[in-house]
């Protein structure tokens, strides 16, 4: 940061609506943004409680006063408060520094426990005091959770929370941990294939230790490149009202969930599909005013995102309360490009992937914010590329919800090592739903591709089929079910050799077109396992 960078101290008066938690606003998420513009000194205070036979839960009893050190603007603390409007105050109380001394906090303390209400005036009177003693510094943010740090020119330092919890690394450092991670856990693979093949026990002790201390460290190491999404929302926010205001659009842009982490590569290849599915929420989603009081709506747009955990995934929904899509607009487009026969019977999900197409669009006008083709297509390319996937859900004049869902970690995944013949393949553990097994005999007569599994019937893959493998089927299989969408889907396998940590390498260039395969690992024995990608597996055979 720039030595020369003045600094200015405000009190900022937070006094959320009782109704916030149920607007699905987070007041302590509005806190931590505030903290990350500089050093802060937070005192909250509470409005009266009713007693406990009154108390109702999800009402915000908390009002907060402020004291923030920053070189930001004014403007920049009120972006913090984009969805509470009315419900803050926001004041410049000196363009000097105040939160490193000692007097002033005590002042500050004595006077909000006299009061929580601060007066203009107290302030005032407060800042004078200290006036004459003014010396011009830099801030400078540590950037931990905890703690913010504030470097005077003599080089000095006044902290104002707690000890430091964390440090600055470099991206080029946690990919170097990552790489030899990864490294370890395909060699300690290998080491535990020779120590079976010695079958000495001790050895074997050994193996078991350090494999649990090698998953432990591939944990940590996963963790620490995670970051909240909201490192991506919050400049996305800004384009939002951006393109709202040339469109002439009045639009409420909510985010929950920006605490959700991922890993620091997906977020860094998340931007360009957001923008465009939050583009076309937009232009092609969300009407003008007029348009949506004829339609008996607010004449302010609602534009939500939601980002949450599921088991390993991350999933990232959003949601317009705009016109919807025509499926039959569609399906009439489709038809005039050659895409889908007349008679074809489609679903609406169908219908809605068609969307994806290159240079497919719904759009009636073509406009330079979107409908020129060339967004949804872009969005699924980039999706898939983080081994994820992107679906439509939309109800004409009611809306539509765009949902995204993406692995935790691009690195390393839990999964079932399988065997057909002699091929290795992987199974994400993730996609794995419980496993049984059938006799062959049985299985051969079978010629609807179901099964009965638990009173449920079941459609199945004979992945032997699948891959082109023929012979020699042993007498007994395993059946492998899978999650598909709301289903479960059987995949028939030779054998479930066991779990295996894979280190997921990707298979370049030639093999880009195949349907089967999402990367690739090498095994303990120096061999090496394709990764079975299940969804696109199942979804090629239902086309």
């Amino acid at each position: 940061m720039n030595g020369n960078t003045k600094i200015q101290v405000f009190h900022v008066h937070f006094f959320p609506n009782e109704d916030i938690f149920s607007r699905g606003v987070n007041p302590f998420a509005i806190l931590n943004e505030i903290n990350e513009l500089g050093a802060c000194l937070v005192c909250p205070y509470f409005i009266e409680i009713p007693s406990l036979e009154h108390f109702e839960v999800g009402i915000c009893f908390f009002s907060w006063n402020i004291f923030l050190e920053t070189t930001k603007t004014e403007s920049d603390i009120e972006d913090v408060f984009m969805f509470v409007f009315g419900q803050y105050e926001i004041h410049q109380i000196s363009t000097f520094s105040l939160l490193g001394n000692d007097v002033f906090l005590q002042k500050i303390k004595e006077l909000i426990s006299f009061s929580p209400l601060i007066s203009a005036s107290d302030l005032e009177n407060c800042v004078k005091d200290f006036s004459n003693t003014k010396s011009e510094i830099e801030l400078f943010i540590d950037n931990s959770e905890n703690t913010e740090k504030i470097l005077i020119q003599d080089n000095s330092y006044v902290y104002t929370g707690q000890a430091t919890s964390s440090i600055k690394v470099s991206s080029e450092k946690l990919d170097n941990l990552m790489n030899l991670v990864s490294e370890l856990i395909t060699k300690q693979a290998a080491l535990s294939l020779l120590a079976e093949e010695e079958k000495n026990p001790n050895l074997l002790i050994v193996i078991e230790d350090i494999e649990k201390i090698t998953r432990k460290l591939k944990d940590n190491a996963l963790n620490i490149r995670l970051v909240p999404i909201n490192n991506l929302l919050l400049s996305l926010r800004q384009m939002v009202h951006q393109i709202a205001a040339e469109l002439n659009k009045e639009v409420d842009f909510a985010i929950e969930g920006g605490e959700t982490e991922l890993d620091k590569n997906i977020i860094d290849y998340l931007a360009t599909p957001l923008m465009h599915i939050l583009r076309n929420s937009i232009d092609h989603g969300i009407e003008q005013a007029e348009v949506r009081v004829q339609k008996a709506k607010p004449p302010k747009g609602r534009l939500q995102l939601f980002a949450f955990h599921t088991g390993t995934n991350v999933f990232i929904q959003i949601h317009d309360d705009g016109a919807g899509i025509d499926v039959h607009e569609i399906r009439e487009k489709a038809i005039q490009k050659n895409l889908i026969p007349k008679d074809a019977i489609l679903t609406n999900k169908e219908i809605y992937n068609l969307l994806f197409i290159p240079h497919f669009s719904a759009a009636k006008r073509v406009t330079e914010t979107s409908g020129n083709g060339m967004g949804l297509d872009i969005v699924k390319q980039k999706i898939f590329s983080l081994r994820g996937e992107v679906e439509i859900d939309s109800e004409l004049h009611l809306g539509t919800i765009v949902t995204i869902k993406l692995p935790l970690t691009l690195s390393i995944i839990d999964t079932l090592l399988i065997s057909i013949d002699h091929f290795r393949f992987l199974i994400p553990v993730s996609a794995v739903d419980s496993c049984e097994e059938i006799e062959h005999s049985e299985l051969i007569k079978i010629h609807q591709k179901r099964f009965i599994l638990n009173d449920e019937l079941v459609p199945f893959l004979y992945l032997r089929d699948e891959f082109e493998i023929l012979e020699n089927p042993p007498d007994i299989e395993k059946i492998i079910v899978v999650k598909y969408e709301e289903k479960r889907v059987a995949l028939i396998v030779d054998t479930i050799i066991g779990e295996h940590q894979a280190v997921l390498k990707p298979l370049g260039e030639i093999f880009k077109n195949q349907d089967y395969f999402s990367g690739a690992s090498i095994l303990g024995d120096g061999n090496v396992a394709f990764v079975i990608d299940v969804n696109k597996l199942i979804k090629r055979k239902n086309k």
